[in-house]
């Protein structure tokens, strides 16, 4: 980890927050000129700084639930290689990523029922059994993406994106499904691009997005950031709480939101109740949060663990399979 500027830590805010915000405003807001402002994007993208940009995509709008897999590796057999290349190459799993702790891999995979989630699982445990010594798996209910206030000094929080939970399937149009799947592959492509490759009017193909946004299809457009260049330790805190009322679940979704910290929550049914991402500059500010977790809600909370978070494989948010469903 090395020296971070504040000036690079408000680019990363600003387009985790937004990564299709126009250069022109970007630039505006944070007091730097269009093209200083694109040199530093470039470099933070060569140095890895931002692994890559995405669009953040409802997968509930198109009848797909999202199940979490955590699984603790057999270290001593198998080819690591070829094992991670496999569940890269899995187009039904969207998040892929290597933790500390007891567990070794965390997946997020999309399936349309809970019947096909236990086939892919079957697959995966059944191709891998060399490399797989046990795993544990939950249905997500919702996920809160809270963004990276920690990064700006006078970010707050303005409300979470809520992806998953009950949701009304909805039908896109053959334009709007060829306009989703460019923005899937190229999140900051522009407006004169896309509509030229579509032969759209621009005025066209800004309206087919924004009406992919009002819809609560599109949720926004973020970035893939590696917290450790930016010197803060990303950690998940796995709890599970017991005879909690609607209520006190709600209070304690409350409390996370409002770390700066927490970056996602994933609210869970399996083993654990609430996976909360947070990344602190250090252990002690991991703790203070744990802290005070067990403080306000220790007469619900019946387990805590914590796992730190390590190489980020894979991460999108629709299977690459529904683009060429009819």
């Amino acid at each position: 980890m090395g020296d971070f500027s504040k000036k690079e830590k408000s680019i990363l805010f600003e387009l985790s927050l937004n990564s299709r915000s126009p250069i022109n405003k970007m630039a505006k807001r944070l007091k730097m000129s269009q093209q200083g402002l694109d040199y530093q994007i470039k470099k933070l993208h060569e140095k890895e700084h931002i692994k890559s940009f995405h669009t953040v995509i409802d997968y509930a709008c198109f009848g797909y639930h999202a199940f979490r897999l955590f699984l603790l590796l057999n270290h001593q057999k198998g080819d690591f290689k070829q094992f991670f290349q496999s569940l890269e190459e899995n187009p039904n799993i969207l998040h892929l990523q290597e933790t500390g702790g007891h567990w070794d891999l965390q997946l997020s995979i999309v399936a349309k029922n809970a019947s096909q989630f236990h086939n892919e699982l079957q697959k995966i445990l059944t191709n891998h059994k060399t490399q797989i010594k046990n795993y544990t798996a939950s249905t997500v209910i919702s996920t809160y993406e809270m963004g990276r206030r920690h990064l700006a000094d006078s970010a707050t929080h303005t409300g979470a994106l809520v992806i998953g939970g009950d949701r009304e399937q909805v039908k896109i149009e053959p334009i709007e499904k060829r306009i989703l799947k460019e923005l899937y592959e190229n999140p900051r492509i522009s407006y004169v691009h896309l509509a030229a490759k579509y032969k759209l009017n621009p005025k066209t193909a800004v309206n087919k997005v924004r009406a992919l946004e009002a819809r609560g299809i599109i949720k926004a457009y973020s970035a893939s950031l590696d917290p450790y260049k930016y010197n803060c330790i990303p950690t998940k805190i796995l709890f599970r709480y017991q005879g909690c009322s609607p209520e006190q679940e709600e209070e304690i979704l409350k409390f996370c939101k409002q770390q700066k910290e927490v970056v996602r929550v994933i609210k869970t049914l399996g083993h654990w109740n609430l996976e909360v991402d947070v990344e602190t500059k250090d252990t002690v500010e991991l703790r203070n949060i744990c802290l005070q977790l067990k403080k306000h809600f220790g007469d619900s909370i019946t387990k805590m663990e914590t796992t730190q978070m390590f190489k980020l494989h894979k991460e999108k948010y629709l299977p690459q399979s529904f683009f060429t469903q009819e």
